[in-house]
C-alpha cells in the first residue's frame, strides 16, 4: 500500500475501481456496491469476527481479538470504538479499491488464523 492507504485505514484513494460494482448485481443486492459494502460482506465470512452494528454506509464495527487488532495498527489506521467488547471501526470510502479492501482481509485472515491455531 503506498501513499495514504499505508498511514490510514481511513481511506482516501483516486478513484473506486468498477470491480466492485458487478457484486452487487451478481448477489441481487439493488444498493450500488462500494468498498464498505464490499468489505462488510466479505468480512463476515472470517471465522471469530462478530459485526456489532448494522452496516448502512462505508463503516463497519465490529469484535475482534485484541491482539489481532493491534497486529492488523502496525499496517492500517483504524479506531477502537468501544474498549471494552474490544470494538473496532473499519472505515472506507469512494476511492477505497476493492484491491484495498482485499489486502486489508488478507491481513485481518491472516491475523485471526494465528489467533485460533
Amino acid at each position: 500500500m503506498t501513499g495514504t492507504l499505508a498511514r490510514s485505514w481511513q481511506l482516501d484513494r483516486r478513484n473506486l475501481s468498477s470491480t466492485s460494482r458487478p457484486l452487487a448485481a451478481t448477489s441481487g443486492d439493488k444498493r450500488p456496491a462500494t468498498s464498505g459494502w464490499h468489505l462488510n460482506r466479505r468480512v463476515r465470512t472470517i471465522p471469530g469476527i462478530e459485526i456489532t452494528q448494522k452496516v448502512e454506509a462505508s463503516a463497519v464495527f465490529a469484535t475482534l481479538p485484541r491482539a489481532v487488532s493491534e497486529r492488523l495498527q502496525e499496517r492500517f489506521h483504524f479506531y477502537f470504538w468501544n474498549h471494552s467488547p474490544e470494538e473496532v471501526r473499519w472505515m472506507t470510502s469512494w476511492a477505497t479499491s476493492p484491491e484495498d479492501v482485499d489486502e486489508f482481509l488478507a491481513a485481518l485472515r491472516a491475523g485471526m488464523s494465528a489467533v485460533t491455531s
